[in-house]
């Protein structure tokens, strides 16, 4: 009997098992081929066991669509630019033995507001991307 296929988010068949790096304790990332975008690779945040924002990783870098993932991008040293002032995440990681209901990201999010805390996010597309945030859902207006 051959093992079940890998699953991506959203449920699509995957070719491949994704590999994972950690890049600090509560910040994994993954990279895979084949993703919603089209493109050959993808850098995919992850908050707390769930999948944020996927999109190629240039695009991720220029215009993060999720809080999380913005907030990675700022937390680290530019490679080729001049440096800038670092800015770490507020609080500390959810217990994953417990989670909380709404988006994971919610108590330590500058931008959340109420149905952060109690809706959860389903993913959307926006352009390359696929965000899971209630920001570019339309709740937010």
């Amino acid at each position: 009997m051959s093992p079940a296929p890998t699953r991506d988010w959203a449920g699509r068949g995957v070719d491949a098992p994704a590999a994972t790096m950690t890049v600090a304790a509560d910040v994994p990332m993954k990279r895979r081929r084949g993703t919603a975008s089209g493109s050959a690779g993808a850098t995919n945040p992850m908050y707390a066991g769930r999948l944020v924002e996927v999109d190629p990783a240039a695009e991720l870098y220029r215009g993060p669509k999720h809080p999380y993932t913005q907030a990675l991008r700022d937390s680290f040293p530019p490679l080729h630019a001049p440096l800038t002032e670092l800015h770490g995440l507020p609080g500390s990681p959810p217990d994953l033995r417990q989670p909380a209901k709404g988006c994971r990201f919610a108590p330590r999010c500058p931008r959340a507001y109420d149905a952060c805390r109690h809706d959860d996010p389903q993913p959307i597309t926006i352009g390359t991307t696929e965000v899971s945030c209630l920001l570019h859902s339309g709740a937010a207006e």
